[in-house]
């Protein structure tokens, strides 16, 4: 059965006020009461009687295991309207405006720890996106579907071993966040990001685990990192259909098979490496890496006359480097990677001329460097722009990307009502008239592990060769609710 927008938004809404606020009110009102008995005169006897009644053998391990045991976790409800219809002459699923999302996700975390040199933590992530069963006379791919509608999975699930004072080996599925770019990934490479979304989703969330050994070693203010990574994991970006299918525009001329993968479990691997030194306000790094990237190019078969999604091995040479002096912290990020596999952009012309060898890129050298400041000088407020720009080393106009691309972060925070209130604001822009982001966030808590938000994402791109210009169309509204424990 299918329901309107209107009603659709107007059940959630009435889900909202008819559950939601009064279970917030008659909670709150709980919490006041047992507050008022807890501090009264009677109830504080109470509770000393009660202590005084226990008698705890901390050094016994059963106290020892429940004393290290730590749960959290976290229950999100969000919907999305779409404001705009999407552009006709593309094969997106979605057609009209309205509502797009009524997911529910669940986290949680386990964190043990084991005597002084074992710890360990499980943590997973999954999601059911309400959407598609009430939109499910709709022209959905069955790609869009798997992606958006269910995901269970593992996230951060490791074993650490401390092997002396200084040394610890941790294994399993981990983040290894060596980078700070919410636009490029210049030195934070380990981890895949999930851009199913494109800019909507915090770098924190982001981040993608990936099953790695990773040795750790401090000696004084110096810190070594060796990271093995046994398992490859890509980028989740949008699929067949979706809102942000990066290859929507190819679609209706060629067949677009399923990716793969550059090694399995158990065969190749992908290596980092990082010596960092700390000062009084500054730190200091050294990155070198073999490894995959983590966003696919499209490579041309030509016995099947389709794309494939592959995978190029490249390696990195990078410093970085942060400076904190009053109320500034600046940072640089600078890699020099090579064997970056370039798209082309004959490719169509290519194929027309009957080519028995098509080549869909081309191997070249970039240098990329992030250069970021933020200020906390004002009370409340923090502030933070970032400048990524890319340089392609022996440039051909063949290439679909241009030889100088740059990326900017304008980022603004206040928090008021003692950080009850957040708003955030951020300016995603891409130059040389590739686009802007443009991503508002008004979050509150209402009370102790209890949030709400709003946000309202735009899309903007002017010129059909801009790489947004597919997704100008996509602006949307998204409301929260969260709760913590």
């Amino acid at each position: 059965m299918m329901m309107s927008p209107r009603i659709y938004f107007i059940f959630y809404l009435c889900w909202v006020l008819l559950f939601i606020i009064p279970s917030l009110g008659y909670a709150a009102s709980i919490e006041q009461e047992v507050e008022s008995v807890l501090l009264s005169d009677a109830g504080k006897k109470n509770i000393d009687d009660f202590f005084d009644e226990i008698n705890i053998e901390d050094q016994t391990p059963s106290a020892v295991l429940l004393k290290n045991k730590r749960y959290s976790g976290k229950i999100k409800t969000e919907l999305a309207y779409n404001t705009e219809k999407t552009d006709k002459t593309l094969p997106f699923s979605r057609k009209n405006s309205g509502p797009s999302k009524l997911k529910t996700s669940l986290n949680m975390h386990f964190e043990d720890k084991i005597g002084s040199k074992f710890n360990y933590k499980i943590s997973a992530n999954g999601f059911y996106d309400a959407y598609y069963d009430i939109k499910a006379d709709s022209n959905f791919s069955t790609e869009q579907i798997n992606a958006f509608e269910t995901e269970i999975e593992f996230r951060e699930t490791y074993f650490n071993f401390w092997l002396n004072q200084n040394i610890s080996l941790t294994i399993g599925r981990q983040i290894i966040a060596w980078g700070e770019s919410e636009v490029t990934p210049v030195l934070d490479i380990i981890n895949p990001r999930d851009v199913r979304e494109f800019g909507q989703t915090p770098l924190d969330e982001m981040r993608i685990p990936v099953s790695a050994a990773r040795l750790s070693a401090t000696l004084g203010n110096l810190e070594l990192d060796y990271v093995y990574s046994f398992e490859f994991r890509g980028d989740k970006t949008g699929v067949n259909g979706s809102d942000f299918d990066p290859t929507i525009s190819l679609r209706s001329i060629l067949p677009i098979t399923s990716p793969r993968k550059p090694y399995t479990f158990f065969d190749g691997g992908e290596q980092y490496f990082r010596l960092k030194k700390q000062f009084n306000n500054t730190d200091l790094a050294i990155f070198l890496s073999d490894s995959y990237q983590k966003s696919p190019t499209l490579a041309y078969n030509i016995e099947q006359q389709s794309l494939l999604p592959m995978y190029k091995r490249y390696q990195l040479l990078g410093l970085s480097g942060s400076f904190t002096t009053g109320s500034w912290l600046t940072r640089l990020e600078l890699a020099y990677k090579r064997n970056i596999a370039e798209p082309r952009n004959d490719l169509l012309q290519q194929i027309e001329t009957n080519k028995s060898i098509v080549a869909s890129w081309s191997e070249k050298n970039i240098v990329q460097t992030t250069l970021g400041a933020e200020y906390y000088g004002f009370t409340n407020t923090s502030i933070t722009l970032e400048w990524t720009p890319t340089v392609i080393i022996d440039y051909a106009k063949n290439l679909l990307n241009d030889k100088l691309m740059s990326a900017y972060l304008f980022f603004y925070r206040r928090t008021f009502l003692n950080e009850r209130i957040a708003l955030d604001l951020s300016w995603f822009k891409f130059g040389d008239g590739d686009g802007d982001i443009i991503r508002t966030n008004l979050e509150y808590e209402y009370q102790d592990g209890m949030r709400l938000s709003i946000s309202y994402i735009a899309y903007e791109a002017n010129t059909q060769d801009s790489f947004l210009y597919n997704y100008r169309n996509n602006d949307r509204i998204i409301s929260s609710i969260s709760y913590f424990f």
